[in-house]
């Protein structure tokens, strides 16, 4: 709503009385003089309705007799040869279509002493309206909701106004009638579900018989990283004219830093003014300067400030972009949630989580059995959809490019499949009961190493394709793969490990490539690494070798840049080691390591747990439980890597996903947290 609009106070000051008489007799007339100074204010809805066209005097004597009555459209009449005695004077103005808006009067004793009086015009007169309508980004907003408060300032005899609106489409409109003119103070909240997302704070003039018309449109984003534009949107008023300082027009404003924002005033004195201030409609502080860290997002800041005087409330605001400013390629901290810090939404140690194909986020929390569904909405997350689950769930994957959703279950150890529904936000079961089965009986295994998000699904499986894989009576481990059981050489691409040995329960390492093209699979205690992958999109090739690790903790694939290479790294230690295999090799002695084992630069003790890469596969991230960070490494040519740098969470991680789009990383803790970050794409 940024019209600019004028509205009067007039002061009818200055009324000289000058007594006409000679030396040598009492005076018994005067001359009255009336000087009427008009002061411009702050306005709704246009500037002709709080304009002063023309102004009606009016002395009445207490000793009675007939009003003197003046029509002007001057500021300075003289009213001549007035009895002295006591006097009511009133003064009106009205605009241009004669429409009364102000008045004021006072009681004067006219002596030949006492020779000016002063008249102040401070009551508004009259009711008027408003209707404002409040619009935002329909694709940002999954439950919208606007709620505002209309406070009057001025004391007028009126109470304050609260209202939910009614939404229509991407906007809502508040309109009341009947309002006793003056100031009046406007807050309005958006609200996606049950999170805010936006507000705003407007100074609002109501005059007699006119109606205060606007559009205030509501600025949107889910977690911006890039520095964003800043817009100046003045709404000063006068004699209150104020100016926002300290966030410049086109400023690059950090995220999360404090931020100082003074006022500055055009003739006032600090000491007659009210000020505050508000940051997307919450109450940040009072004063001539405040200080705030910014949440990423777009944010709106308002100032509002006022003198004790009616109808002198004045305000400014400008839109200002805080911004994730960090190196291309390093993940950002948004925010940190903890179970309780989203309304509804169920977050434990037990917490699994993945990016759903539609960007949303798949929140598995173990200690409800809950399936939860959420919306990353400026820098939380809003919850969509919440539904129990059976089993607990030992490890589950969203598939690329379709709906479905598989996950393990870890009491009864089946993969089940299951629809996702973007409309609802909801998970159901597919395939008859949902169990992955052969002909005979449902999947089941002792012990799942994970699967890969790149699948295919048809509508009967089988499981072919075993290789039991033995250097010694201790080392024996079955790798199994999905394939369709219409056509037993389609591959269908979704890794599940198996231990059947007297090894069963302990940790393997797992990870495949994004593409869904290889696995690693490691036994720490034993060394025995297996690699397995697919050749031409039709078989499952798998490679194996005992090898000698000093403290393996994780490992991933790299990407090969060719379709015969094979490539994986391991976290081994505090030092970073690389293998490198042909795929069309013997099945025997694979691996051969490449260079020199790479000391890591951001320390020791890192205990990385995890390793994960960005959609792109231009960088390699480490989730280090040692010291509670994320370490970011550029991938270069023939699978090298140079350290960029390193994020603190505050907590100890123990998983992660990065979205569809590559812009979101979600780590979750030990503890139950779970860290919205946000990478810099370009």
């Amino acid at each position: 709503m940024k019209k600019r609009t004028t509205l009067f106070a007039i002061t009818a000051l200055l009324m000289a009385l000058i007594l006409a008489s000679s030396c040598s007799q009492s005076p018994q007339t005067a001359d009255l003089k009336v000087t009427l100074d008009e002061n411009s204010r702050t306005l709704s809805p246009k500037t002709t309705d709080f304009e002063v066209a023309k102004y009606h005097i009016e002395c009445l004597s207490k000793s009675g007799g007939d009003p003197i009555e003046i029509d002007t459209v001057r500021t300075s009449v003289v009213i001549q040869g007035l009895p002295v005695g006591t006097y009511t004077i009133s003064a009106t103005g009205s605009n241009q279509a004669g429409i009364e808006i102000v008045r004021g009067s006072t009681e004067f004793n006219l002596t030949s002493t006492n020779t000016t009086a002063q008249v102040v015009l401070k009551e508004l007169i009259g009711n008027g309206g408003l209707d404002i309508t409040f619009t935002w980004d329909e694709n940002l907003i999954t439950k919208p909701r606007v709620d505002v408060r209309l406070e009057p300032v001025d004391n007028q005899n009126t109470e304050t106004v609260t209202e939910t609106l009614e939404i229509s489409g991407a906007s809502a409109s508040f309109t009341q009638s009947g309002l006793p003119s003056g100031s009046y103070r406007l807050t309005a909240s958006l609200y996606s579900g049950t999170t805010r997302i936006a507000g705003c704070v407007e100074a609002v003039r109501i005059g007699s018989d006119s109606t205060v018309e606007a559009t205030i449109s509501f600025n949107l984003d889910e977690l911006p990283s890039s520095a964003g534009q800043l817009t100046l949107q003045n709404q000063a008023g006068v004699p209150v004219v104020c100016t926002i300082n300290g966030i410049s027009d086109g400023a690059t404003v950090q995220a999360q830093s404090e931020l100082t924002a003074s006022l500055t005033t055009e003739g006032l004195e600090d000491s007659m003014l009210t000020v505050d201030w508000f940051l997307d409609g919450t109450e940040i502080g009072s004063g001539k300067s405040v200080s705030f860290s910014p949440d990423p997002g777009e944010h709106r800041l308002d100032v509002v400030a006022s003198t004790a005087k009616l109808g002198s409330l004045g305000s400014a605001a400008i839109t200002f972009e805080a911004a994730l400013l960090g190196q291309t390629g390093v993940p950002v901290l948004g925010s940190m949630l903890e179970n309780g810090s989203v309304s509804g939404l169920s977050l434990s140690a037990g917490t699994l989580t993945d990016f759903l194909p539609d960007g949303a986020l798949l929140i598995v929390d173990n200690s409800t059995k809950k399936a939860q569904v959420a919306q990353i909405k400026r820098n939380t997350l809003e919850l969509v959809s919440s539904q129990t689950l059976a089993h607990p769930v030992e490890a589950l994957t969203a598939m690329d490019g379709n709906s479905r959703v598989i996950m393990v279950h870890s009491d009864t150890m089946e993969a089940m499949a299951y629809s996702y529904n973007s409309g609802t936000g909801k998970l159901s079961e597919q395939l008859g009961n949902g169990s992955y089965a052969d002909a005979e009986k449902a999947l089941k295994y002792t012990q799942i190493f994970g699967i890969s998000k790149n699948s295919h699904i048809d509508d009967a499986y089988t499981i072919t394709g075993t290789v039991m894989i033995e250097n010694d009576p201790d080392d024996v481990m079955d790798v199994s793969t999905f394939h369709s059981a219409t056509d037993s050489g389609a591959l269908y691409n979704g890794y599940v490990g198996i231990d059947m040995t007297s090894t069963a329960g302990q940790d393997k390492i797992f990870s495949t490539l994004e593409s869904g093209s290889d696995a690693v699979i490691i036994n720490p205690e034993t060394g025995l690494t297996v690699f397995e992958v697919i050749l031409e999109g039709e078989r499952t090739r798998v490679f194996y070798e005992k090898l000698s690790y000093t403290d393996p903790t994780a490992a991933i694939s790299l990407p090969a840049g060719n379709v015969s290479t094979m490539r994986f790294v391991v976290a081994d230690g505090d030092r970073l080691r690389f293998f490198e295999g042909d795929k069309n090799g013997a099945l025997a002695s694979a691996f051969t390591e490449t260079g020199s084992p790479m000391t890591r630069q951001e320390g020791s003790g890192l205990n990385t747990v995890a390793f994960l890469l960005s959609a792109d596969e231009a960088f390699l991230y480490a989730l280090n439980a040692g010291n509670g960070t994320v370490s970011t490494y550029s991938i270069g040519a023939g699978g090298t890597l140079t350290y960029v740098g390193s994020t603190d969470l505050g907590f100890t991680p123990k998983s992660a996903t990065i979205s569809p789009n590559g812009e979101y990383m979600i780590v979750t803790g030990t503890g139950g947290q779970l860290a919205i970050m946000r990478i810099k794409t370009s």
